[in-house]
């Protein structure tokens, strides 16, 4: 992983979604996590945005094929 990465933990408001990571203009990462998660679905959570950022998933197309293929691990 060359680019940094910052991490922040918001209050979602429903925990369908544990979190996301964004890409930004600079080429430094976001990893957004669901505080309302408990301990151990923010860790997966943590490590989950981390592999999109090291598979450099943000050039790929097709999100649903991405998480497919992120789950298989």
């Amino acid at each position: 992983m060359t680019n940094p990465v910052d991490s922040v933990m918001i209050d979602f408001p429903t925990t369908k979604v544990s979190g996301c990571s964004v890409i930004r203009e600079d080429g430094t990462y976001l990893a957004v996590i669901n505080s309302r998660c408990g301990y151990r679905k923010i860790r997966q959570t943590a490590e989950h945005e981390l592999d999109h950022i090291e598979n450099d998933d943000f050039g790929k197309e097709d999100a649903d094929q991405i998480e497919r293929s992120a789950h298989e691990k």
